[in-house]
Parts: C-alpha cells; sequence; structure tokens
C-alpha cells in the first residue's frame, strides 16, 4: 500500500507541477525552472542515484525520495 501512495504521489507531483507551468511556453518553462534549481536539482539527481546503485529500492527510500521531490518541485511555487 506504501508503494501504491507513493505512486500516486508522483504522479501527482508530476501534475501539479505542470499545471503550475500551463502558462507558460512548457520547454522555456522548465528550462528556466532548471537553471533556476541548480544545486537543489543536483543534490535530487544524486539522491536519485544512490537509489539506482543500491539495486534494491526500498519503501522507505522511495518516501525520502518523493518528500524531496515534494521540496524541489515546491519552488516552482515561488
Amino acid at each position: 500500500m506504501l508503494t501504491a501512495g507513493l505512486a500516486r504521489d508522483f504522479e501527482q507531483l508530476r501534475i501539479d507541477f505542470l499545471s503550475r507551468m500551463r502558462s507558460k511556453d512548457s520547454d522555456a518553462a522548465v528550462e528556466e525552472w532548471v537553471s533556476a534549481q541548480g544545486a537543489r536539482l543536483e543534490q535530487f539527481r544524486n539522491l536519485i542515484a544512490r537509489a539506482r546503485t543500491e539495486g534494491s529500492v526500498s519503501a522507505s527510500m522511495l518516501a525520502q525520495i518523493a518528500s524531496q521531490a515534494r521540496i524541489l518541485l515546491a519552488a516552482s511555487e515561488r
């Protein structure tokens, strides 16, 4: 149930992010957001890389990734 809930969370994060960018040219908006998030995005990418190298990702690791994704994507609201 936890894994299914996390999958829904990830999908909702994606939908929320895209809806906030709806009024802008999507490619340009994403490029602008990526540029503005530099260090935070690199930290998130490192977290994902660590999860991938572990081989078997636990539900707690997925929960940590979801938490960090929420924080990262919330930055687009500012």
